[in-house]
């Protein structure tokens, strides 16, 4: 029995992060040790891999040469999608094979286009975070094929997927009740290394997108999930500082870079949030934090931890060492284990771009170099 799956864009996440991660579950069922239901009784999974960058073909030969090597139940192919010929190839493999999974790794612009090509392919589709960066680049795809049918199309975050995002989630009612009504809620993504040459694509999105999106989904995601205090309806964007790089330090290709630096801050139904992200700084600091009447609760990313604040007492709740993209051995595990509630939803999806465009509104007015903190933040 054969399975497909497509993976677009085999830069870092599908390079370093996803493929890694599948073939390790891979190894497992072929020693018998797991077992899944997406890929239960199959004899080999047929992995489609699309770029647009040629040099990734030799790469992708590696792969397929390491998994024989291994005897790893998968047939990998690569296909450059400016290639006239890999693209018609492409196309006949997706008429003669169904599609259990598309799962989109590619810049933001590519999102809208490969969503259109697989939607009638594909059993289930996965977008890495964001959906798309302008809600104008989604809204053909739902005028012509409607939200039903997009609703198996799931927005990634694997911020949603770290170890102590999934320990808080499952008790998010008993964390909720230990610090009383949610009164705040700050979030701070701050990193000391800049934007990457392989990624100066970020220019043309910026922070709030790159970044801020994993706050957004968190938060849709506690609304998915009951806690109805962030109803994404009632988020009210009140101001938006911005900062971007000196111009010595961004690529000479780059026009009219976006910011690389933000202070968000709004209001959630009586809410006061507030929203810190931002590369090439002088501090690393990644934590999601909720005040309440009783008490703070602390998710600090970079430790893998959870605290509690309590007047001055601090109580550790949880804390566990884990190993570098785990979270994407999390995605593969929901994946494998038909976890339909992956992600967030389609809808979602589209409310968080919407709220991307409204920080729009609001221009940069600061520059900055490469250490240093805008705003005196």
């Amino acid at each position: 029995m054969e399975t497909t799956f497509v993976l677009f864009g085999y830069g870092d996440v599908g390079k370093n992060k996803f493929t890694p991660a599948l073939m390790h579950y891979l190894q497992l069922i072929k020693r018998k040790e797991k077992m899944f239901p997406l890929l239960a009784n199959i004899d080999i999974l047929n992995y489609l891999i699309v770029d647009v960058d040629e040099s990734k073909r030799k790469e992708i030969t590696y792969l397929q040469e390491k998994a024989r090597r291994e005897e790893i139940p998968i047939e990998v192919k690569f296909f450059n999608f400016n290639s006239p010929k890999d693209r018609e190839e492409f196309s006949s493999l997706l008429a003669e094979h169904r599609v259990s999974l598309a799962y989109i790794a590619s810049p933001n612009k590519t999102h809208a286009k490969y969503i259109d090509l697989l939607v009638d392919k594909s059993e289930l589709i996965l977008v890495e975070k964001p959906l798309v960066d302008h809600k104008h680049e989604i809204e053909s795809i739902i005028r012509k094929h409607g939200t039903k049918k997009l609703a198996k199309v799931r927005l990634i975050d694997h911020y949603l997927f770290k170890d102590v995002t999934m320990v808080y989630l499952r008790e998010l009612g008993t964390f909720l009740g230990r610090i009383g009504g949610i009164e705040e809620v700050e979030f701070f993504l701050l990193e000391p290394n800049p934007i990457r040459e392989s990624r100066k694509w970020l220019y043309g999105s910026g922070m709030i997108r790159d970044l801020g999106s994993h706050f957004f989904s968190i938060v849709l995601k506690h609304y998915e999930l009951g806690v109805n205090e962030f109803d994404p309806n009632k988020f009210k964007i009140t101001d938006v500082k911005k900062a971007v790089y000196d111009r010595s330090y961004i690529p000479e290709d780059i026009k009219n870079p976006k910011e690389t630096f933000a202070i968000i801050e709004l209001e959630i139904d009586g809410i006061k949030g507030k929203v810190s992200v931002g590369k090439g700084l002088d501090i690393t600091r990644k934590q999601f934090i909720l005040r309440g009447s009783g008490a703070s609760l602390i998710i600090d990313f970079a430790r893998n931890e959870i605290t509690l604040r309590i007047s001055n007492r601090i109580e550790k709740v949880y804390q566990k060492d884990v190993f570098r993209y785990h979270e994407y051995h999390n995605i593969l595990y929901g994946i494998l284990n038909l976890d339909n509630k992956i992600g967030l939803s389609f809808d979602m999806a589209v409310k968080e771009v919407e709220l991307f465009e409204e920080t729009d509104k609001f221009a940069i007015s600061k520059t900055y170099r490469i250490g240093e903190i805008p705003f005196n933040a």
